[in-house]
């Protein structure tokens, strides 16, 4: 027995699945979960909130691939044995990953190039993990193109033209409006970054030239006190020169006035005679 299971306005898709289990109850779930799933921000909240925690079964799992159609099953089954067959977690968790992959695809629109457009795609569609997925959105969201503003306005009513509805066209612009967000904050990063390497450049080069000058009063200051080091040292070897001629003419007029007192000495006993001492 077949069962038609509609997703939400946001994603806009519809898958068939059929599975001879639980038919009744199966139905009865898709309609729970199409109440719930209204609001495409408050949708894992709510489900979180309504359903129970129960074991992981093929009709949980049809059930999940009906609410998540753009989520491979591979990934649903990933998911659920992450979350400890805990359906509202898994529940979370692949809706945040179904988010994340929405917000990838409308921050790559066709202006992009073919490259991004098909690696907006895969990241929907391809069937990874969930740790891998949420890497692959990190690199998208860490490199953005540059573009214009119009180029955004383009992008903003090109994805607005594309909504299903008022709930479909808010979350729409709302992913557009935080790719230009994220766009903004990352240029001016990039000019904050550039500026900061500039000044650094700047105070490297002043550093650079302090450090020559530094280096030349250095040498200068060394040379003045070689040169006064060699003076002190020629004075200190004429001071000693000095003091040693002094001596040796202390001594020299010690001698004379030795002689000559001998000299005036002996005079005057010849005198005292009546006779000079030369004569006998």
């Amino acid at each position: 027995m077949s069962v038609a299971a509609h997703s939400p306005p946001c994603y806009g898709h519809k898958r068939l699945f059929e599975h001879p289990e639980s038919s009744s109850d199966l139905a009865t779930a898709h309609k729970r979960l199409r109440k719930l799933c209204a609001s495409p921000h408050g949708r894992c909240d709510a489900l979180a909130q309504a359903l129970p925690a129960y074991a992981l079964s093929d009709s949980t799992k049809a059930a999940l691939c009906g609410l998540f159609p753009d989520m491979d099953e591979q990934v649903v089954t990933e998911v659920l044995d992450a979350c400890g067959d805990n359906i509202d977690a898994a529940i979370k968790r692949l809706g945040e990953l179904s988010l994340s992959a929405g917000a990838g695809r409308s921050c790559t629109p066709a202006a992009a190039g073919p490259a991004a457009g098909a690696a907006g795609d895969n990241l929907g569609s391809a069937p990874v993990s969930p740790d891998k997925a949420g890497a692959q959105q990190h690199q998208q969201s860490a490199a953005p193109e540059k573009r214009t503003l119009q180029e955004w306005v383009d992008a903003l009513v090109r994805h607005i033209s594309e909504a299903q509805g008022v709930e479909d066209a808010r979350a729409r612009a709302s992913q557009v409006l935080q790719a230009f967000q994220h766009a903004l904050a990352l240029a001016h990063r990039k000019e904050a970054d550039d500026v900061m390497r500039d000044r650094l450049g700047e105070l490297t080069r002043e550093n650079g030239i302090l450090k020559r000058a530094v280096a030349i009063q250095a040498q200068r200051i060394q040379g003045a006190s070689s040169s006064s080091a060699h003076e002190n040292m020629r004075l200190r070897s004429q001071v000693a020169e000095y003091e040693a001629k002094l001596h040796s003419l202390e001594l020299s007029n010690f001698s004379l006035a030795m002689h000559l007192k001998a000299a005036t000495g002996s005079a005057g006993i010849g005198l005292a005679n009546g006779r000079p001492p030369d004569v006998f």
